[in-house]
């Protein structure tokens, strides 16, 4: 879409394109800025590229509700759209009225994520004339090998392999984590039921440390969020929320640079357990989440965050067969790591809790 993007500026026309992350909308800049370097001036603080031809192309966020309001454009694109579950409501609310002056065109481009909001609008093609969807499994691309297409075959589970190669709207998404949204509970946070467990996913800078809490019935009761600070105000904020569950164990992202904190948590006379994140320890603990989910065995918060985070969560294909699980390029997985470290004493036997 780069290039379709590119050749609409080059004739004059005004391009609205959207992505879910600030760093994937980073990436469209510098590669649209990369084709049309020579005759463009690129306006990086405004998130902008004009061209001598009058047109332009403007780079939004999804993350911002009002992305594009008040604009004016020729043509929007949505780039990686299943992952905004509800990129429908972008579109009524905020970039449709972008294309109203000049009766301009959208495209919505991305792997499907579940009957999302992306799959919603996918299905207007059926109903509405001036829609149209196409589907292209990756057998359709040339560059693909049809042997490594087997291997994931083999190698992942059926609804993931069909969601990231057959590009089909699977039911309950062919991500890691299924019914999340069945999950959610609507009603406040009930009395906690000892005991209760803390998880602690720990970041200092971009991304965002998260204190999950859930109880022995498998309810998460409460959840914070925050980024930008020293580790000495990390863990007095950390030690803040556990003081709402008297009794509490933590177990606490001890990887690297999360050793001094653990110490800081413990210092302060908090029950704390280390969790150092491996290949194979997270993804046990990633396979622990998904199991209770899958059972029905979990309640969730019902933090939109989050909930994003756990269906966006997938499957990825390794060359030569095989697979891991991760966040979307582009996306954390904050308060999903946050939420399988609190959940881990649940589905796991006691010799197994402390990982360090």
């Amino acid at each position: 879409m780069v290039r379709q993007a590119s050749l609409a500026a080059l004739d004059g026309r005004a391009v609205g394109w959207f992505a879910p992350t600030y760093k994937l909308s980073q990436e469209a800049i510098e590669e649209c800025a990369r084709r049309l370097r020579p005759v463009a001036s690129v306006r990086q603080s405004e998130r902008r590229i004009l061209l001598p031809t009058g047109g332009r192309i403007e780079v939004w966020t999804l993350e911002d509700p009002d992305a594009g309001r008040s604009r004016a454009y020729d043509l929007a694109i949505v780039d990686e759209a299943g992952l905004k579950p509800d990129v429908d409501d972008a579109w009524h609310h905020a970039i449709r009225p972008t294309l109203a002056d000049r009766r301009g065109s959208a495209w919505f481009c991305g792997t499907p994520k579940g009957r999302n909001g992306f799959w919603r609008l996918h299905r207007r093609a059926a109903d509405d004339s001036d829609w149209a969807s196409v589907s292209m499994p990756t057998a359709t691309n040339p560059w693909i090998p049809p042997d490594e297409i087997e291997a994931a075959r083999a190698g992942m589970p059926e609804r993931a392999f069909r969601q990231e190669f057959l590009a089909e709207f699977v039911a309950d998404g062919g991500g890691v984590f299924a019914h999340v949204r069945e999950r959610v509970r609507r009603a406040p946070a009930p009395e906690p039921q000892p005991p209760v467990w803390i998880g602690v996913d720990l970041a200092r800078l971009e991304d965002h440390t998260v204190c999950s809490a859930v109880d022995s019935l498998g309810r998460q009761i409460a959840m914070a969020r925050w980024n930008k600070a020293d580790w000495s105000v990390q863990a007095e904020r950390i030690a803040q929320f556990a003081a709402r569950f008297p009794g509490s164990t933590l177990l606490v992202d001890s990887t690297g640079v999360g050793d001094p904190v653990l110490e800081m948590l413990r210092g302060r006379g908090l029950r704390c357990e280390g969790f150092r994140f491996t290949s194979e320890s997270k993804r046990r603990l990633v396979d622990n989440l998904a199991t209770l989910m899958d059972r029905g065995e979990l309640e969730l918060l019902d933090d939109p965050v989050q909930t994003a985070e756990l269906e966006a969560y997938e499957y990825q294909p390794l060359p030569g067969g095989g697979y891991r699980t991760s966040a979307p390029a582009g996306m954390h997985d904050d308060t999903a790591m946050a939420l399988a470290l609190a959940c881990w004493r649940l589905g796991t036997k006691p010799r197994e809790w402390s990982i360090v």
